[in-house]
């Protein structure tokens, strides 16, 4: 089954919450992300490596990495986000360089981290189990300055720009159902399509082709689902230019031809 690749968008500097979510799709943000698993262990995928996360165990993410959790056995985690825009003390770890592993194991994480989580969680910090701003700005100062001296670092080739990326990234996902090209995208952000192109494929490891067309064979997907259009109103309406384009693209990204997948998921319901 077709799996889109979403963008997340989120206005909040710092997010903490804990979950018993048994997965999550395909997706990335702008943001730094620690996944704490309090029990049991969970799979999480990132650039297309598995990564066994085991209790006391964390996560981590850097800004634009595409990332899922593929199955979960753990009855509770935490999740923490920031933007590291709010937090120039650490903007040369994350545009230099990537984790060599996904995976922080017991070794690597200091005790008092999963440890202080659980204190949070047990106190019922805030509503709903999100913790207040200020607790949240204190816990990523604390945890991050901690993690990121004690995980092994790869240097990038050239320190990635995630303005630009962001901004690319906004267009499509703003453009994808008009006849979203590379030239429009070069002409409506003043970046040179060589630029585009390279942005891409050093961060999101896709082209700009194929993550516009994951874009649309995803809104093609939610159409023939909800709705009663014919699908060569579906192809149009999802940004592809003919209706042979369509069945190509969304034959090689779903395995199925449209007809196929609306009788599908017709019969699932």
């Amino acid at each position: 089954m077709f799996q889109n690749v979403a963008f997340e968008s989120h206005d909040k500097q710092q997010d903490i919450w804990f979950t018993n979510q048994r997965s999550w799709f395909l997706h990335f943000h702008s943001q730094a992300e620690l996944i704490i698993s309090f029990d049991g262990e969970f799979i999480l995928c990132v650039d297309g490596k598995d990564y066994t996360i085991k209790k006391d165990e964390c996560g981590i993410v850097f800004p634009y990495q595409p990332h899922e959790i593929k199955s979960v056995s753990c009855s509770s985690s935490v999740v923490f986000r920031f933007d590291i825009s709010s937090k120039p003390l650490f903007e040369t770890y994350f545009t230099e360089y990537l984790p060599l592993s996904n995976r922080i194991d017991r070794e690597q994480c200091p005790d008092f981290i999963p440890s202080l989580a659980k204190s949070y969680r047990d106190h019922s910090f805030g509503k709903l189990g999100v913790l207040d701003g200020i607790s949240q700005n204190a816990f990523a100062e604390l945890i991050f300055s901690e993690l990121l001296s004690r995980i092994p670092l790869k240097k990038v080739g050239e320190k990635r720009n995630f303005d630009t990326l962001n901004a690319i990234v906004s267009w499509c996902n703003k453009n994808y159902t008009s006849a979203a090209a590379l030239d429009d995208a070069a002409r409506d952000l003043f970046l040179s399509k060589s630029t585009i192109s390279h942005t891409f494929s050093k961060n999101l490891k896709l082209t700009f082709t194929k993550y516009i067309n994951s874009l649309r064979v995803g809104h093609a997907c939610d159409l023939l689902k909800n709705t009663d259009l014919h699908i060569s109103e579906v192809a149009f309406d999802s940004g592809f230019n003919s209706l042979w384009t369509f069945n190509r693209v969304f034959l090689k990204l779903t395995g199925m031809s449209p007809k196929t997948y609306r009788l599908q998921t017709l019969e699932n319901t």
